[in-house]
C-alpha cells in the first residue's frame, strides 16, 4: 500500500534487560482502591487498567473457552493523549492482545521473521500513536513465540508507542523485568505495578503450572540444549489378551475367578524384548516370560 508507512523490521536489543529496579522503569502503588495522594496520571492510568482487566476477563477468564491456556491470558488497552481509546484486545489461542488492541486501533501488524507494522496515513491518527500510551495487564515477553511469532516487545518497539503501562510482571522466574527492561533500553517509558494484585488473580493457574518442576526443569532444558523438552511414557501390556482389551480397552485389567484386578493391581511389567524375538517363536505352548507375579500366584 503506498499510503501506508511501513517501519523496517530492525530490532535494537538492549545492554541491560534485567535493570528495571531501579529508576528506569517507575513502579507504581499497589493499592488497588483509590487513592485521595494520587495524581491525575495514576489515577487515569488506574481507571485504564481496569478496562485492560475487563477485557482479560470477557472472554471467560485464562480457563475460558477462547482463552489461551497454558499461556497466559492478557489484556490490553490502547488509549491517545485525550482519554480516546484508540484499540482493545485479548490473548487468545491464536494471538496475543496487543496484536488485537492494534488491529483495532488500524495499525497492521505482519509477523515474518520480524514484525512489519505499517500505519494508515492519516496524520491524525499518526500523531495519536506517537502520544498514545499502552495498558496491558502481564508483562509482555521478549522471548520469540517459536519460529512463527517475533517477540511481543518487538512489535510494542516498532509500533512507535511512547509509553507502556504493565500490570504485573511475568510469573516465571527467567522472564520476570525482562520484557520490560528491553523495552526501557529501547527508549519506551515503562511504569509497572498498577493495580498488581488484581492482575496477578488474572493468571493464578498460569502461575502454578509454570512454577511447576517439570516446567522448570524444560525451561533449563531449552536454555541449555536449545531445543523442547520432550517425555514419553511407555507401557508394556500383554498384547496377547484380545478379551481383556476388547473388554476394558487395554489389556491390563483381568477377571480371576469373578474378582476384576485393575492394571494398577499388577505392578509393574518387565521391559520387552524386541519384537523380532517374540515374532520368531513358533510354539504356542511356551512359557509366558512377561507374567506379572499376581498372575504367578493364581495359577
Amino acid at each position: 500500500n503506498g499510503d501506508a508507512g511501513v517501519a523496517g523490521a530492525h530490532f535494537v536489543q538492549g545492554e541491560a534487560d534485567a535493570e528495571v529496579s531501579g529508576a528506569g522503569v517507575e513502579r507504581g502503588k499497589h493499592d488497588d482502591g483509590e487513592n485521595d495522594d494520587d495524581d491525575e496520571e495514576t489515577k487515569r492510568d488506574k481507571e485504564m487498567m481496569r478496562q485492560a482487566i475487563f477485557m482479560a476477563q470477557s472472554g471467560g477468564g485464562e480457563r475460558g473457552t477462547h482463552g489461551p491456556y497454558p499461556r497466559p491470558i492478557c489484556g490490553a488497552v490502547l488509549v491517545a493523549k485525550d482519554g480516546r481509546i484508540l484499540g482493545k484486545g485479548r490473548s487468545n489461542y491464536a494471538g496475543h492482545a496487543v496484536e488485537f488492541a492494534y488491529k483495532e486501533a488500524g495499525i497492521q501488524a505482519t509477523p515474518l521473521r520480524e514484525w512489519c507494522v505499517a500505519w494508515p496515513s492519516d496524520s491524525k491518527f499518526r500523531k495519536d500513536i506517537s502520544e498514545s500510551t499502552l495498558y496491558v495487564t502481564l508483562e509482555p515477553t521478549a522471548e520469540r513465540q517459536g519460529e512463527e511469532k517475533p517477540s511481543i516487545t518487538q512489535l510494542i518497539e516498532m509500533s512507535g508507542v511512547p509509553r507502556l503501562v504493565i500490570g504485573c510482571q511475568d510469573p516465571c522466574p527467567e522472564y520476570a523485568t525482562k520484557g520490560a527492561g528491553s523495552l526501557h533500553a529501547v527508549g519506551v517509558s515503562v511504569t509497572m505495578g498498577i493495580l498488581q494484585e488484581e492482575c496477578q488473580d488474572l493468571i493464578k493457574g498460569y502461575t502454578e503450572f509454570c512454577n511447576t518442576k517439570f516446567q522448570r526443569m524444560a525451561r533449563q532444558h531449552m536454555k541449555r540444549f536449545g531445543r523442547p523438552l520432550g517425555h514419553l511414557h511407555c507401557s508394556v501390556i500383554d498384547s496377547t489378551d484380545a478379551e481383556a482389551f476388547v473388554r476394558n480397552g487395554n489389556s491390563f485389567g483381568k477377571n480371576f475367578g469373578g474378582q476384576h484386578l485393575s492394571y494398577r493391581d499388577f505392578g509393574t511389567y518387565e521391559i520387552a524384548p524386541p519384537p523380532e524375538s517374540i515374532w520368531a517363536a513358533d510354539t504356542d505352548d511356551e512359557a509366558d516370560e512377561f507374567s506379572s507375579e499376581v498372575d504367578d500366584s493364581l495359577t
